[in-house]
C-alpha cells in the first residue's frame, strides 16, 4: 500500500523516476480496485457506477505520470509510450516497464538539459561550481600544484564571468 501512495504522491511529476517495485504495486492495487468497482458496477450498482467513473478519471493522470517516470527509470524515452496507438504496442511497453533499473547516468534527460556553450560546457553557474571542484580535487590529489590551480581557476572565473 506504500508503493500505492508513495507513485500518488507524485501524481503529476512526469520528470522523475519510478522504480520496478513501486510500479507493479501500484499497478495490482488500482488494477485490482478498478476490476472491483467494474464487476460491481456491472452488476447493476449505480452506485458503483459513479465510483467506477470517479475512480477511472482521477487515476488517468497519476498512472500515465507512473508510465513515463518507469519509462525513464528503466533506461527508456517517455516518448516510447506512443507505442500503444499500434497493434500488440502494450506489449512492447509491458515488456519495457519490466526491464531492471538504469544506472542513475543512462537514463533519457528528463527535459532539464542545460544548453552547451560553443566550447561544449554547460551554461550556468552549476557548471562553474563543479569545474572548480574538479581542480580542487585535482590539487587535492597533487596531479596539479597551487600555482597551476590558481591560474586555471582565474580561467575559468574569466570565463564564468563572460557567460
Amino acid at each position: 500500500m506504500r508503493a500505492y501512495f508513495r507513485v500518488m504522491r507524485h501524481s503529476f511529476d512526469f520528470t522523475g523516476r519510478t522504480g520496478r517495485s513501486d510500479f507493479w504495486w501500484y499497478s495490482a492495487i488500482t488494477g485490482l480496485i478498478w476490476g472491483a468497482l467494474f464487476i460491481m458496477a456491472r452488476g447493476g450498482a449505480s452506485s458503483a457506477e459513479v465510483a467506477f467513473a470517479i475512480f477511472s478519471v482521477v487515476h488517468v493522470i497519476p498512472t500515465v505520470a507512473a508510465d513515463v517516470r518507469r519509462l525513464r527509470d528503466a533506461g527508456r524515452s517517455p516518448w516510447w509510450m506512443l507505442i500503444v496507438v499500434i497493434p500488440l504496442g502494450i506489449f512492447f511497453l509491458t515488456a519495457f516497464w519490466c526491464l531492471p533499473s538504469a544506472p542513475p547516468g543512462r537514463a533519457p534527460d528528463d527535459g532539464r538539459r542545460e544548453e552547451p556553450n560553443f566550447d561544449g560546457r554547460p551554461r550556468g553557474a552549476t557548471s562553474l561550481i563543479g569545474e572548480l571542484e574538479k581542480l580542487a580535487a585535482l590539487r587535492a590529489t597533487g596531479a596539479i600544484d597551487e600555482n597551476e590551480f590558481l591560474i586555471m581557476k582565474e580561467r575559468l572565473m574569466r570565463m564564468g564571468a563572460a557567460e
